[in-house]
């Protein structure tokens, strides 16, 4: 029996480390299938494949205001370059022509390059391309680790601002740590180095129970890398795409900004980004088939055709909100983006009641203005676009003087909060009733 014994326990260490490797095996492949997923979030449709690409750094820009931009060298030819930086942005940029000079921006007599003429800048000419190491610097990434931040850098329990300052950058870093973790992992993984994609992945997931553990009170829609990874990312895009409505981009890029969110996987902006969806491709479907009208030929309009005319550019209605709290009122141009142009909400005031059918109609219409409120200035989150029916229920209550629609919050809009049917019952009862009493007194 003895004599037995070590083969026995020969076999069991065998066995132990073999069950070990295996489940090793099983658990990077769990990681793997994570990382893999990430895809749906940093390479959403259309974005070019970085395997096999060189990580370089471009020069470009004026002179005397140089800018370098890093990512993959996607495309080069002759004549053109098509970057994609580490946050999944395409740079298309052009080489310059043989006897191209490089651009210069006029100079203060400090030495000082004014706001204006930086925007004059040319940043799409590639005037050097250098190749960079990006193995280097995903290590240098994993090397460094967490950046140190002393209470005394900014936080001073003594002096609120500086306290809420230092809180808000330690969440900000804590925020970058876990999504550069995510996006390198992502990188080593679709690069071919997956072991090297795994360590990434798992101090990824390090910092996001730390980052959970300190600054989430509700973690459900963040509780892991991918969820919370989603949620950052289809923020940013919302975001963007509700500045960029405001500030007058085009409907295109608009939608497919949208069309980004809605196809990441279930976050707090699904529904939002699926109704933003169907309003721009509605509105860009309305877009072609319009034919705009000569002023003479405007002047001319019957009632019906200047409610539909008015209706049609309730659009490109780009009023704001300047206080906070407060509400971007349809009627008051608190702020004015680019030329200023005839405000549709007040045409169609001009027609009084006649406008109101129309007005009811269209109480509960989700297609997107470029009119935009907030919760605080500050507070990119809290944006929104109003829609169509946030901006007939204001119009109605100019109109009728009737008021068919309380605030539930600061930020409360009836298409935002659900108040949409109700303020489109209250607002036809008010109608049929005022109908009503003018037949009674014509009679």
């Amino acid at each position: 029996m003895r004599a037995f014994l070590p083969i026995f326990l020969t076999w069991g260490c065998l066995i132990v480390l073999i069950a070990q490797a295996s489940w090793a095996d099983e658990v990077d492949s769990e990681i793997e299938a994570k990382i893999k997923k990430l895809g749906t979030v940093f390479a959403p449709a259309n974005t070019p494949s970085i395997a096999g690409k060189k990580w370089v750094a471009i020069e470009t820009g004026p002179i005397n205001y140089m800018q370098t931009i890093e990512g993959w060298l996607i495309e080069e030819n002759p004549d053109r370059v098509l970057l994609l930086d580490f946050y999944g942005n395409q740079h298309p940029m052009r080489k310059p022509a043989a006897d191209e000079k490089r651009q210069v921006l006029p100079t203060t007599l400090e030495g000082g390059i004014r706001g204006e003429d930086l925007e004059d800048a040319d940043n799409t000419i590639v005037w050097d391309i250098k190749e960079k190491d990006f193995d280097t610097k995903s290590q240098k990434f994993l090397d460094d680790g967490p950046p140190r931040m002393e209470e005394e850098d900014g936080g001073d329990k003594d002096n609120i601002f500086r306290g809420i300052n230092w809180f808000n950058r330690r969440k900000s870093n804590g925020i970058n740590q876990v999504m550069s973790a995510a996006r390198f992992a992502y990188a080593a993984y679709v690069r071919g180095r997956k072991e090297h994609a795994i360590e990434l992945f798992r101090y990824a997931e390090e910092r996001h129970r730390e980052f959970m553990s300190s600054f989430v009170a509700e973690p459900r829609e963040l509780s892991d890398v991918l969820r919370f990874a989603t949620h950052q990312i289809a923020e940013s895009t919302r975001n963007r795409a509700v500045y960029d409505a405001h500030h007058g981009e085009a409907r295109g890029k608009l939608l497919q900004a949208w069309q980004e969110v809605a196809a990441m996987p279930r976050n707090k902006y699904s529904e939002e980004a699926q109704q933003m969806v169907e309003g721009y491709q509605q509105l860009i479907d309305e877009d072609t088939k319009w034919e705009e009208p000569t002023k003479e030929e405007l002047a001319k309009f019957s009632v019906p055709q200047q409610i539909d005319y008015w209706f049609y550019h309730l659009r490109d209605h780009n009023y704001g909100q300047i206080g906070s709290p407060g509400e971007c009122d349809v009627f008051v141009n608190n702020v004015v983006r680019g030329e200023e142009k005839p405000n549709p909400a007040e045409e169609l005031a001009k027609l009084g009641t006649a406008v109101i059918p129309a007005l009811i109609e269209h109480m509960d219409d989700l297609r997107p203005t470029r009119c935009q409120g907030h919760w605080r200035w500050n507070s990119s989150e809290a944006r929104f676009i109003l829609r169509y029916g946030d901006c007939c229920q204001q119009i109605f209550e100019h109109v009728s003087g009737e008021k068919i629609y309380r605030r539930k919050t600061t930020t409360s809009y009836p298409t935002y909060d659900g108040s949409a049917a109700d303020c489109k019952a209250k607002a036809q009862a008010w109608w049929d009733a005022y109908q009503k009493k003018e037949v009674e007194t014509n009679k």
